[in-house]
């Protein structure tokens, strides 16, 4: 019944419903793919189901229901926030942790201390996973523009209009014109964002005395072309990010041979932060048969590291030591004795591997024919 919903219950601390036949149907709705999601304020549970997390708790005594410390406006006992949502919700509608923290801080300010506890185990399953980059999903504005309620009698171009007929009685207008305009109103509005005006507006200039209705007529319709191309220019891009970024199902996965077992898992996970790569192990949990359970080193290598970083592989070499290894002098007399200290810096330990064999022998040559040549 709630499925593909954003939704927030409330139950009151004196409210006879049940509490956890309340959370079993709210966690019956989390069974589609659609993203749901609900935020409850409920007493304190012991045991909460699977798919629900425990934001944060208020104690008893805080006033949560006023401004003052009434009666009424008095919590009785523990409330908690308890959030509820599926996988999909979850990389559709990211929720930024931090910030989340931040503005409950901030709300609870003026509140007696230690009134607003954060729960930890939240905490950590969110800081052991990547956030997303993308803002969430944000609530249309058209219903503000609806409630206004333009003064305009001319409506043809809003989609979102009533299209009520107006009377000559309600506005100022004769009743001559109070025709044309009904049947105005009455043009499909997706025509006028082509640039395609009704004829009873040219009627209606004419009957006006306007003498330039053609010029008119032209500057509306260009007007009304133009403005419908930004904004399904806008739908455009924002339907390209979301298919690219956003959408789960159209992710790019790893193609790889993997068992059925594995794939059944990875597609029947009810993990909230399925699509979330995890980083850490804060929260202490075992890994399940899914991928999305694996803790994955994150760590990058710089671009900027030195080169040396990766050929010095020995941490006990000083830097007269390294500058040893790769002398400055250019005659072949210092080149060899500094190899050869080099050598004996390095090669002093208790093995020898093959490679520092070879080596070997290859300086005992070089210092053969060093010797015929003087």
């Amino acid at each position: 019944m709630h499925g593909g919903r954003n939704t927030f219950f409330f139950r009151a601390p004196n409210h006879s419903a049940d509490t956890q036949g309340l959370l079993g149907i709210i966690a019956e709705s989390l069974e589609t793919k659609a993203p749901t999601r609900a935020v409850c304020l409920i007493p304190k549970q012991e045991n909460l189901p699977h798919s629900f997390l425990e934001l944060f708790t208020i104690q008893a005594s805080c006033p949560l229901f006023g401004y003052d410390q009434s009666v009424e406006s008095v919590s009785p006992c523990d409330m908690s926030v308890v959030l509820s949502l599926n996988k999909e919700s979850m990389v559709i509608d990211p929720i930024q942790w931090d910030s989340f923290t931040s503005k409950i801080r901030c709300w609870s300010q003026y509140w007696p201390p230690d009134s607003v506890s954060l729960s930890q185990r939240t905490c950590d399953l969110f800081r052991e996973r990547v956030s997303l980059s993308h803002l969430p999903r944000t609530l249309s504005k058209q219903p503000q523009n609806v409630i206004l309620k333009s003064s305009s009698a001319l409506c043809f171009y809003d989609a979102f209009s009533s299209k009520r007929p107006i009377t000559a009685s309600s506005t100022s207008i004769p009743s001559w014109a109070v025709k044309l305009f009904n049947k105005i109103n009455k043009h499909p509005c997706f025509l006028g964002v082509l640039g395609i005006l009704p004829n009873q507006l040219r009627s209606l200039l004419k009957v006006s005395g306007h003498t330039a209705r053609e010029e008119a007529l032209l500057d509306i319709s260009r007007t009304l072309f133009f403005a419908g191309f930004r904004v399904w220019t806008k739908r455009q891009k924002l339907a390209a990010q979301y298919w690219r970024d956003v959408a789960p199902e159209n992710k790019k996965r790893i193609a790889k041979k993997q068992k059925p077992e594995t794939k059944l898992a990875q597609t029947k996970c009810k993990n909230p932060f399925h699509f979330l790569c995890r980083h850490s192990n804060f929260s202490k949990q075992r890994q399940t048969r899914c991928p999305c359970s694996i803790v994955k080193n994150t760590s990058k290598i710089s671009v900027s590291q030195p080169i040396t970083k990766f050929l010095f592989k020995l941490p006990s070499l000083s830097l007269s030591s390294r500058r040893k290894v790769f002398p400055t002098t250019k005659s072949e007399t210092g080149y060899i004795s500094e190899v050869h200290k080099a050598k004996s810096v390095i090669q002093n330990k208790d093995w020898m591997t093959r490679a520092d064999a070879v080596r070997q022998q290859h300086d005992r040559g070089k210092k053969r024919k060093f010797k015929i040549y003087q």
